[in-house]
């Protein structure tokens, strides 16, 4: 059978997505594109955003024109299953709960062996080790859509990373819709940090990725384990804005003083940490004051590249109900400045590692016949070589080409 296989948003999504085509490509299908004649297209859809909600119906709607059989799950299709059910050519809608199942609504024979792990597409391996939130923030639905937090066993995690590393992957990303509270759920009741250390003893990996925490996660037990050279030196932890007023109103559980000085704090561990956010721009009580606030305190604190998402009303969610005093206008124009300012704090961060040594995995040759790597501090290589450097991982000394982007010489 010919199978096409779509999805958008998080790296949550991502790793779900690689479990059905190992699973897949045991049973003997082929994987094809949505251009290619499939007979079954599968949607894993977003809704984090109302951006995110019109392309997973974008993506539907061209599944559908395949005349495929077209099967969808994931956040958006969970919040809007009538609207789905309706579009065209669909005909299964799989919820989040039972999207582990989804290879037996393409093939029911296909015997699923979910300590497994193939060789896939990626050169890094997205490993879902926890689904869900506990967390309700008000501007929010992926935790009506994904449910309670529930984590993978211990002893099955570490097994999976293993299994990974046997069969090529030099790089593990953890990932879940709220990393953080990994093995809250279990008993007994472990940590992230846990499950890192386990991973780092029981194989040889070469470098573990962190796809998100927040703030009040960073505990010192994983801030040390950033000092091991096989843990990247890369936190990604999401601020959402920085004025405390709007912030108690998206129902964060911190104020920006106490994320500025852990912020600071975690920085300053690590000399060359690459250190990630995500920023709403135009929550809708946030006043000019808020907004300068949030301005003034992202351009002090040291992050080295900032995701910029103008406020969307999720339907449902406590924030849909507020006064929207921004407006659309003065949203763009805040989320312009907001990105104006990311883009300055990346440029300044990438050209201070000019010079440096950096461990490059490499992904993809890119059309200028470049090959495009990401560095343990997630920063993009380019370097020019004959030889295959699909998955290799290399320690480049880099420099500033003319475009402002690093490049690496190979001998």
């Amino acid at each position: 059978m010919r199978v096409s296989l779509q999805f958008l948003g998080c790296k949550v999504n991502q790793a779900e997505i690689a479990e059905l085509e190992q699973a897949l490509k045991a049973g003997g299908h082929e994987l094809v594109g949505p251009k290619d004649q499939p007979d079954v297209c599968v949607v894993n859809t977003c809704t984090v955003t109302a951006k995110s909600d019109h392309q997973s119906r974008q993506l539907i709607r061209r599944a559908g024109r395949t005349g495929a059989r077209v099967i969808v799950t994931g956040c958006y299709s969970e919040m809007n299953l009538d609207t789905v059910n309706k579009m065209e050519n669909v005909q299964q809608v799989v919820g989040n709960a039972d999207k582990v199942n989804l290879i037996n609504y393409i093939d029911d024979k296909v015997k699923v062996d979910s300590n497994a792990v193939l060789r896939g597409s990626r050169t890094r391996y997205t490993l879902k080790v926890q689904d869900g939130c506990d967390y309700s923030c008000s501007y929010c639905l992926v935790w009506k859509a994904r449910g309670k937090s529930r984590s993978v066993l211990l002893k099955e995690a570490v097994s999976k990373a293993k299994l990974a590393v046997e069969v090529g992957y030099k790089e593990i990303v953890l990932s879940g819709i709220h990393l953080g509270l990994y093995g809250h759920d279990l008993a007994p009741r472990v940590s992230l940090a846990e499950l890192i250390e386990e991973i780092l003893l029981k194989t040889s990996v070469a470098r573990i990725r962190l796809s998100s925490l927040e703030i009040n996660e960073v505990t010192p037990r994983i801030l040390s384990l950033l000092d091991d050279p096989r843990v990247c030196s890369h936190l990604h932890i999401p601020l959402q804005s920085g004025d405390s007023g709007v912030l108690s109103q998206m129902k964060r559980n911190y104020d920006i003083e106490y994320f500025r000085d852990r912020v600071l704090e975690v920085a300053s561990h690590h000399e060359n940490l690459a250190l990630g956010t995500d920023i709403i721009a135009g929550f809708p009580t946030e006043t000019d004051m808020a907004f300068e606030n949030s301005l003034a305190h992202l351009a002090e604190l040291p992050f080295t590249y900032m995701h910029v998402f103008p406020y969307s009303a999720r339907p449902g969610t406590l924030a849909s109900g507020m006064e929207d005093i921004v407006g659309h206008a003065k949203r763009d124009a805040r989320a312009g400045m907001l990105r104006d300012l990311a883009a300055w704090k990346k440029e300044s961060y990438t050209r201070s590692q000019d010079g440096k040594t950096l461990e490059v995995i490499f992904e993809k040759k890119a059309k200028d016949g470049l090959w495009v790597g990401t560095s343990e501090n997630y920063l993009k290589v380019r370097a020019q070589s004959n030889d295959d450097l699909n998955g290799r991982l290399l320690d480049l000394k880099v420099e500033i080409d003319a475009k402002g982007a690093l490049f690496a010489y190979i001998n």
